[in-house]
């Protein structure tokens, strides 16, 4: 940071918007919590669970974003935190979006086609 002259700034005791930086990067690592089993990864609807030795292994948030997955007996995911899901739809820029309709659930009409002003946007899939 001194090389380019910035200041470091701290966010003090504001997780929630280290966390929102989070969601903001690893967007398509989101995972909402299975009542069945474990947790479903929005993008591709895998199982994954918890780490154990996460420090939310007993808390078991309904939402999280995870940083990888490691497949051993199960597939465990790693450095993982809690979200808002409301973070997570609002985080996404447009074109994320778009591609991710269909997983998150919004409606292809309405919503979409209101905003769907310009030709560079992909077409929601149905």
């Amino acid at each position: 940071m001194d090389r380019h002259k910035l200041d470091v700034v701290s966010c003090g005791k504001n997780y929630k918007r280290v966390q929102m930086a989070i969601v903001s990067g690893f967007f398509r690592n989101a995972a909402k919590k299975d009542p069945q089993e474990g947790y479903k990864t929005q993008v591709d609807q895998q199982v994954a669970y918890v780490h154990p030795s996460s420090a939310l292994y007993n808390r078991q948030p309904e939402w999280i974003v995870y940083h990888e997955i490691t497949m051993t007996t199960r597939e465990y995911m790693r450095e993982i935190t809690a979200i808002d899901p409301k973070w997570y739809v609002f985080r996404m820029s447009v074109r994320n979006l778009a591609i991710l309709i269909p997983v998150v659930g919004v409606q292809s009409r309405g919503w979409w086609s209101s905003r769907q002003t310009s030709s560079r946007l992909p077409t929601p899939r149905a």
